[in-house]
């Protein structure tokens, strides 16, 4: 009996110790594969935004005559050239007729986001909506380290990075992929940086879908961010240990932001192209996605992000844009 019993005790060790493994290994794949680049369950917070409108004006870059072009927003309603984020916190008309109309899940949440207008076969084709995923990338953040109030920042295209418009490290990571409403770590996984040029009906809606993630620079130099063209940020680097640090210059590491966007196809053969000024067809590599921050996202970075409760509904789980 004693030797069952140790037999018993030996068995149940040796399946802890292999379930241990197994989990350690799964935490690297998530860390270090493709996928890592969506971050953990459980450093997070996640939501929806609807596609709320569209128009060429743009608070951040503040295009002049010769340079702007259409762009689709994201969650506010209100955004127009002269946002501040002041004006961002007024409901607008529509929202105070139908206050159950809001254009993102999370009521505090009154930020825009945007994204310049794609053309599917030389139709100009509208998002649907985006998920917004604000995670931990390179450890932990400082204990001061949120996304600050008002904060703007684009993710550059990655064609004004090639042509030496905008700093290596600033641009937009993209991934693009046929159907719709992919969690983050399988848009991630399967995405590539190149958009398909055809796609076939998705079954679940009835017709061709596409999404991508955007994925947005996390390290920021702390200077000013209420400036034309917003703050100056990049994106991690790996480090001798092999993890991801920021890179000299930029000691502040913010919560990095994925958009998530889906849109209906018209048809299943493409090409994608970007509208650029005078509504100009460009080569996907144009595409980016810019931010205005006008929520208070402390509560949040400090529940979801520094105590890792992610994986909660209080951060977000369970929707759509879940990783």
């Amino acid at each position: 009996m004693a030797k069952l019993d140790y037999l018993k005790a030996l068995y149940k060790m040796l399946f802890a110790v292999l379930f241990a493994v197994c989990a350690a290994l799964g935490t690297l794949a998530l860390v270090g594969g493709p996928a890592g680049a969506a971050g953990d369950q459980k450093h997070l917070f996640r939501g929806d935004c609807e596609y709320s409108h569209s128009n060429t004006g743009d608070p951040i870059v503040l295009p002049d005559s010769n340079t702007a072009h259409m762009h689709e927003f994201f969650g506010n309603d209100t955004t127009d050239q002269n946002s501040t984020v002041e004006s961002l916190q007024q409901d607008s008309p529509y929202l105070l007729r139908k206050p159950s109309k809001l254009q993102c899940n999370r009521e505090s949440n009154k930020s825009a986001y945007w994204v310049p207008r794609i053309t599917w076969n030389n139709k100009e084709v509208k998002p649907i909506r985006s998920g917004v995923y604000y995670a931990t990338r390179t450890g932990l953040p400082p204990e001061k380290t949120t996304t600050p109030f008002g904060f703007k920042v684009v993710a550059k295209s990655p064609a004004a990075v090639a042509e030496g418009e905008a700093p290596k490290g600033s641009q937009a990571k993209l991934y693009w992929h046929c159907y719709k409403q992919l969690g983050t770590h399988q848009s991630i996984a399967t995405g590539t940086p190149d958009p398909p040029t055809s796609c076939p009906v998705d079954e679940t809606f009835g017709v061709p879908t596409l999404g991508v993630t955007v994925l947005f620079p996390q390290c920021w130099d702390g200077q000013p961010f209420d400036v034309k063209g917003g703050a100056n940020m990049r994106h991690a680097i790996t480090n001798e240990s092999g993890g991801l640090s920021c890179p000299s210059g930029f000691p502040k590491h913010v919560p990095q932001l994925a958009m998530i966007i889906d849109y209906d196809l018209p048809s299943q053969a493409g090409p994608l192209k970007v509208l650029g000024h005078e509504g100009v067809a460009l080569a996907p590599d144009h595409f980016h996605a810019d931010y205005f921050n006008s929520e208070d996202l402390e509560s949040l970075v400090q529940m979801c992000i520094r105590e890792g409760q992610g994986n909660t509904l209080a951060c977000g789980a369970g929707r759509a844009s879940e990783g």
